[in-house]
């Protein structure tokens, strides 16, 4: 990862939506928050693939930062890094869907799910789609029904698709087109947060009642991290002016309300029950305005725990 001279003093993290089609050959039991279930399957699947050193685990790897699986699931960051230098850093995928009941796919049923790709990352769009067609050869769920990935298409901010693999070949020859930035927009003062997964905050401090501050200082470290290390650029905002501003940014009404879910582990062979913050508040930036481009770009990487699987995820509406 080379490092660049950068003055930009707000976040430009391009990023690409891609959604995946599959048919089931079986049938399997779709959960209310899917993207827990596709890491599962995507990381080994990814893993099955990549490596070249069975038997070793990533932090004892030579080739840990040469390696595909650490990259896109599992990123640590290198020895001369500037930022969490040998720890863990986020990783450049974010699975993308909404929250929605329980059901089952039935068999022949055609299903899709969502990954976004941030900055760089883009450039292993080969490695993710072949990680992801062989999760569905693996099987899903905990029964592992296989299910055959029909077509890939990228996913316009408008809705537009664009097919870039059908039946296992290229449907266009051409670099996968990465347009999400926070320029496209105005930005705005009054505007409505929604949740659209849940969003679980970091520390239990911040469980007991929503902190409008503390989610917001997640987003703008969410995103200079994900632009440092998959952009080249590290972003050189004043962070204290940020965190002052995260501190007088006002909540004008909230419909929030702490939700109980659960996801099953097949690491720890067992379902892990957590709660996240659901629903919806309306909020005031003015005095605040410096926030707006990590605001907005955030609608694309989510904030919290396990923002990766999906949780996180919000969109912004005006008020």
């Amino acid at each position: 990862m080379n490092r660049k001279d950068d003055t930009d003093t707000v976040p430009h993290i391009p990023v690409g939506v891609y959604r995946f089609v599959f048919e089931t050959k079986n049938g399997f039991e779709q959960p209310a928050l899917p993207g827990i279930l596709w890491h599962s399957v995507f990381g080994k699947a990814l893993h099955q693939i990549s490596c070249t050193q069975s038997g070793t685990e990533c932090h004892q790897c030579s080739l840990l930062h040469n390696c595909d699986y650490p990259y896109l699931f599992r990123p640590i960051a290198p020895p001369e890094s500037e930022m969490l230098r040998g720890k863990p850093a986020p990783t450049p995928h974010i699975f993308r869907y909404r929250k929605q009941l329980a059901h089952r796919v039935k068999k022949g049923e055609r299903f899709s799910m969502e990954i976004v790709i941030v900055g760089e990352a883009v450039n292993k769009l080969t490695r993710v789609i072949q990680a992801v067609q062989t999760a569905g050869v693996n099987g899903i769920g905990k029964n592992r029904s296989q299910a055959d990935l029909l077509f890939v298409e990228q996913v316009s901010e408008n809705g537009k698709t664009v097919r870039i693999i059908e039946e296992g070949k290229l449907a266009l020859n051409s670099p996968p087109i990465v347009k999400h930035t926070v320029h496209q927009t105005d930005p705005q003062q009054e505007l409505q947060i929604k949740f659209v997964t849940p969003y679980i905050p970091s520390g239990k401090e911040y469980r007991r009642q929503f902190n409008l501050a503390h989610m917001l200082m997640g987003i703008v470290r969410r995103a200079s991290l994900l632009q440092y290390f998959y952009t080249g650029k590290k972003l050189n905002a004043d962070f204290l002016s940020l965190k002052s501003q995260t501190e007088i940014a006002i909540i004008r009404s909230s419909e929030l309300k702490w939700e109980p879910h659960q996801r099953y582990s097949a690491t720890h062979g067992n379902v892990i029950r957590r709660c996240g913050w659901s629903g919806s508040i309306d909020i005031s930036l003015q005095s605040a305005s410096e926030l707006w481009p990590y605001l907005f770009i955030g609608q694309w990487l989510n904030v919290g725990k396990n923002a990766s699987m999906g949780f996180g995820r919000y969109a912004l509406n005006k008020v």
